[in-house]
């Protein structure tokens, strides 16, 4: 069945969006999603996750219940707003050394971009989501190293995304200079 010229051009369109949407980062298709639907954004997750199947919405759940548990401090109280998104912290790029510890192996990589939440490290070593790092890097033009734990949150062919766990304050200030000075550059 031949497609109409409107039909056409609607899968030539479509097809391009979805080209350019792969080529974002995960920060920028946040920050794309953010923009396009402000404070229309539950609404829409909503209608997006009623469209999937079952298997799929029970991931969601598990997953949104995950991060929800996770963003109790310590003592049971519930983290604030600002730190909720804080996941969304805006994400610098840089090419920074970093010592990995897991119970099993040691290795050494590149932390590729850096938040005050997290980090995102290029490896090739098997590392599987939810399993705890020791990290161990020296911030850039700096006498300053950061010693700190992760839980690895995502795995893709490129590398581990990192969550930063107990992190203090401290470390997250000299984190956002180094972040902040990336900014002039």
């Amino acid at each position: 069945m031949a497609l109409t010229d409107k039909q056409s051009g609607r899968v030539t369109i479509i097809s391009r969006i979805y080209e350019l949407l792969t080529k974002l980062t995960e920060e920028q298709q946040i920050l794309l999603v953010r923009q396009l639907f402000r404070e229309d954004l539950p609404h829409y997750l909503l209608k997006v996750i009623l469209e999937m199947t079952e298997t799929q919405q029970v991931t969601i759940l598990n997953e949104l219940e995950e991060i929800v548990m996770e963003a109790q401090s310590p003592n049971g109280d519930r983290v604030s707003i600002v730190d909720l998104d804080e996941r969304i912290a805006p994400r610098k790029p840089c090419i920074v050394f970093v010592d990995c510890q897991t119970e099993e192996k040691s290795f050494q990589e590149f932390i590729r971009n850096i938040s005050t939440s997290g980090a995102y490290i290029k490896t090739n070593q098997p590392i599987e989501k939810g399993q705890t790092l020791s990290l161990s890097f020296s911030i850039p033009h700096t006498d300053e190293t950061i010693e700190l734990s992760g839980n690895v949150v995502r795995c893709d062919k490129e590398g581990i995304g990192v969550k930063f766990q107990a992190i203090t304050e401290g470390q997250r200030d000299t984190i956002r200079t180094f972040i902040e000075a990336r900014d002039g550059e």
